[in-house]
């Protein structure tokens, strides 16, 4: 199957899980979909390599978690995607966008990154990274 035919199959799938979830559905005004997925980020500090457990993933962004303290509008530097313990291209900066302080125990941080897309190789990253997601997602 080609990656067009492949994409399209998974997007009717997803539209499919959607609807039969939708009396569940929060709106959310996010330009850019995201999936609620267990993966890691490689982010790279000036202390070396750090793994972020990713619990949502989007064209646009993600959410992790991390016992590492970063602020609001801080650069992270990515340096791949961990997907069912395959490392992944996705090479770019993101930006913090909001952060939560830990929870009753718990020592990790919690973050929302924006990707920012600053090359059209970081776009075509995220998009592997995510219909990989997605398949695994739907198709278990």
């Amino acid at each position: 199957m080609g990656e067009a035919e492949r994409y399209n199959a998974l997007f009717a799938r997803l539209s499919e899980v959607l609807a039969s979830n939708e009396r569940h559905r929060r709106v959310d005004v996010r330009q850019f979909l995201r999936v609620r997925f267990r993966m890691e980020l490689v982010v790279r500090t000036p202390n070396g390599e750090l793994l972020a457990a990713c619990n949502d993933f989007g064209g646009g962004g993600c959410a992790v978690s991390c016992a590492a303290s970063f602020h609001l509008n801080d650069d992270l530097w990515l340096d791949g995607a961990i997907i069912e313990g395959v490392r992944h291209p996705l090479h770019g900066r993101s930006v913090v966008t909001w952060a939560r302080l830990p929870s009753a125990g718990s020592a990790l941080h919690g973050y929302g990154l924006r990707f920012a897309i600053d090359s059209p190789s970081m776009r075509d990253q995220i998009d592997r990274a995510l219909y990989r997601v997605l398949d695994l997602f739907l198709n278990g």
